[in-house]
């Protein structure tokens, strides 16, 4: 084993990398490809059902909740699946910035839970909720320590090198405005047209 490997190897498996023995490598590596697969997968069916469970809540437009005569939710599958083609058009299938993001998306839902919990808290959820006992320190202090800490890591991520385009060097040399577009859509302006779409339902 090589301990080693796992700070320097630029594998994406990286565990695989600490070991010399090619037969054990090549199980993580098909191990991995297997479990990564499955899970894309099961996110691929997932998300539409989301996406449709938001619509019946009324976080979204009510149009997504329709099927078709086989019951098959079309509307909400295309938009997922537009989104998954777009979004790694967008960082031209390169697989370190890809889990970057991943990680990054993960890093925002970080804030918006901590919030979500904070708001249970103070009593302001819409919606009817179950009765649990309050505790300033999980409720309160934990959740705005999270807060700050996933905005400092926020700051101090290499933003430079996820949307930037970089030459045979590793030398950032311009700018991917189109990568840049993609998240300010996926994470702006689609869920601002989709709230203001269910909004306007709501009130008609």
């Amino acid at each position: 084993m090589n301990p080693k490997a796992l700070m320097t190897t630029k594998q994406v498996v990286a565990v695989a990398a600490i070991f010399n023995n090619e037969i054990l490598r090549d199980f993580i590596l098909v191990g991995a490809f297997v479990s990564m697969f499955g899970i894309n997968v099961a996110s691929s069916f997932n998300a539409p059902r989301i996406l449709e469970a938001m619509a019946r809540k009324g976080q979204m437009s009510k149009a997504l909740t329709k099927r078709t005569k086989n019951n098959f939710p079309i509307r909400t599958f295309f938009i997922s699946v537009a989104l998954a083609v777009l979004i790694p058009m967008a960082f031209e299938y390169n697989m370190v910035n890809l889990i970057t993001l991943s990680a990054m998306v993960r890093f925002l839902g970080f804030i918006v839970v901590p919030i979500a919990v904070i708001q249970f808290y103070r009593g302001k959820a819409k919606e009817d909720v179950l009765n649990a006992d309050k505790n300033v320190l999980t409720d309160v202090v934990v959740p705005i320590l999270s807060i700050v800490i996933v905005v400092f890591l926020l700051i101090e991520y290499n933003w430079k090198a996820q949307f930037g385009v970089a030459n045979s060097a590793g030398q950032i040399v311009g700018v991917n405005w189109y990568a840049i577009a993609m998240m300010i859509f996926g994470f702006l302006i689609l869920p601002l047209i989709m709230a203001w779409i269910s909004r306007r339902e709501r009130k008609n």
